[in-house]
């Protein structure tokens, strides 16, 4: 079996998640008491991946804004970022901005990963 994602951990059950290297006792004991009272203790990055993970799910072309279908044709055009921001008449900071939240949405790293992602418009 392979390894589980956050969302299906939680699914199965999971109430903490504590990183071995970095625990200590106190934390331990801590955590401890609060899966007994419920309460689910899991570190930053666990929690980064959970949003991530609960984002992605299900990400899907018919759900992009107008502004993100301008966004991802500017990037399919080639445009810089600057580039974009001028056709669209909006600053250099808000394309970088729905770049970074498309990047996100879908899982992805760079412009042609987006691009292959979002697939056919």
């Amino acid at each position: 079996m392979g390894e589980l994602t956050v969302v299906e951990a939680i699914e199965a059950g999971m109430v903490a998640h504590l990183p071995v290297a970095t625990t200590t006792l106190d934390h331990l004991c801590r955590a401890i008491d609060d899966a007994a009272a419920g309460r689910p203790t899991l570190p930053p990055p666990t929690l980064h991946r959970l949003v991530d993970e609960a984002w992605n799910e299900g990400a899907t072309t018919s759900e992009l804004s107008p502004r993100d279908l301008d966004v991802v044709q500017g990037i399919r055009a080639g445009e810089s970022v600057k580039q974009t921001a001028r056709r669209l008449g909006v600053s250099r900071k808000t394309v970088e901005n729905g770049r970074h939240r498309l990047f996100l949405r879908f899982g992805v790293h760079s412009a042609a990963e987006l691009d292959r992602a979002v697939g056919p418009l």
